[in-house]
């Protein structure tokens, strides 16, 4: 993986952290629902996965997967006191969590439309970066891919220079206007 790629990811997760806490108050934490490995939903649950399934927060998937359900206020995520992970710095937390709201895979960078940081952008100074690192938009929302016109190295200076320009200007023009 391009470490420049991961270090730009990694920043614009960090830089939104007490906007999570302060502003959206772990929107993603209290809505939706979240798939988990059983190692993750017991950590999740504090060991009390069997409680949790009896309360119909949590259920076991055929797949051998759990799904952590985020219906109401009744129902957030256990780990999640004052708009706060008390196991965010665990290495076992979910890797939903860790990288949410930008997922990277193979070549793909998706971010999370339900985010209110990336419907506020506050990740575009990110966005343009990966947008220099070579990604570019897709058709779909918040995706980027990985651009392939760089693999010319004859050209790659050229081709950099006009992709970049092209890139900024989608930028500035109509990049994420979010279709929620």
């Amino acid at each position: 993986m391009d470490s420049d790629v991961e270090r730009i990811l990694k920043q614009a997760r960090k830089s939104i952290s007490l906007y999570c806490i302060n502003e959206c108050k772990a929107y993603c934490c209290r809505k939706g629902n979240l798939l988990l490995k059983k190692s993750e939903a017991k950590l999740i649950t504090k060991r009390l996965l069997n409680k949790a399934e009896l309360e119909g927060k949590i259920s076991k998937n055929k797949d051998g997967l759990y799904t952590l359900f985020f219906k109401d206020n009744n129902h957030i995520c256990p780990s999640l006191i004052d708009n706060m992970c008390v196991i965010h710095k665990n290495r076992g937390r979910p890797k939903t969590c860790k990288e949410f709201p930008i997922y990277k895979k193979n070549d793909l960078i998706m971010f999370s439309s339900q985010c209110p940081a990336v419907i506020d952008n506050l990740l575009f100074s990110y966005i343009k970066k990966l947008f220099a690192k070579g990604y570019i938009s897709t058709n779909m929302t918040n995706v980027f891919r990985k651009n392939g016109i760089l693999e010319n190295k004859s050209k790659k200076n050229n081709n950099q220079r006009v992709f970049c320009q092209q890139a900024n200007k989608a930028v500035e023009k109509n990049f994420l206007k979010i279709n929620s």
